[in-house]
């Protein structure tokens, strides 16, 4: 039996729409890729899209809230400005995808690949980035390129959010993203003693800054 699945916007417009037998919304999406949709702005709340061949999709502003996205190819995709909170995106490949402004709070990246990828302006808090491939991906103008990254370590819950803080171990250095800082490390343990003095915050910080040092021999 064919089914009719449409794709429509956040603004409840119609982007476009499939029949096929045994139809699902991953079958719809990669078939409105093949063909070139327009599908900015697109309403793909919690879809499961796992496996997905969404090479150089674009999704520009998609909300994709909760969406599984596991082992999908996005290379190339376009997905500036979507919403991606809390999405699944482990073993996704996102070489070379913009994700430029994109919401990727509390998203799970674990293993993908982010190789090359535009991330200036992407909100990473809470983001799970261990095993993550992040080589030549741009951070912004705080990071720049990130070169090379060697090692990923996230540690939390910490610090007066109990939130958890990235420190990226590349070829051009190590640098650190705790909530709305983006820097080097040396720039962290300054922000960290101007912001919480001697308190234990500052603490539990200058303890975590002396293990990177031990841990990548600085």
């Amino acid at each position: 039996m064919k089914t009719t699945i449409k794709i429509e916007s956040i603004f409840g417009n119609l982007l476009f729409e499939h029949e096929a037998e045994y139809n699902t919304i991953k079958k719809t999406l990669e078939e409105a890729v093949k063909r070139g949709a327009y599908l900015c702005d697109a309403n793909l709340c919690g879809a499961n899209l796992g496996d997905a061949n969404l090479r150089g999709a674009n999704l520009g502003g998609a909300n994709l809230f909760g969406a599984n996205l596991g082992d999908a190819n996005l290379c190339g995709a376009n997905l500036g400005g979507a919403n991606l909170f809390g999405a699944y995106l482990c073993g996704a490949n996102l070489f070379c995808a913009n994700l430029g402004d994109a919401n990727l709070f509390g998203a799970n990246l674990r293993g993908a690949n982010l190789g090359d990828a535009n991330l200036r302006g992407a909100n990473l808090f809470g983001a799970y980035l261990c095993g993550a491939n992040l080589c030549g991906a741009s951070l912004g103008d705080d990071f720049g390129k990130l070169g090379s990254v060697q090692d990923i370590l996230m540690v939390g819950a910490i610090g007066s959010r109990d939130g958890y803080t990235t420190i990226f171990h590349t070829d051009k250095g190590v640098f650190v993203m705790c909530g709305c800082f983006r820097g080097t490390l040396d720039e962290f343990a300054k922000e960290a003693e101007e912001t919480h003095g001697d308190n234990k915050h500052a603490r539990d910080y200058k303890a975590l800054i002396e293990f990177v040092r031990i841990k990548f021999e600085l």
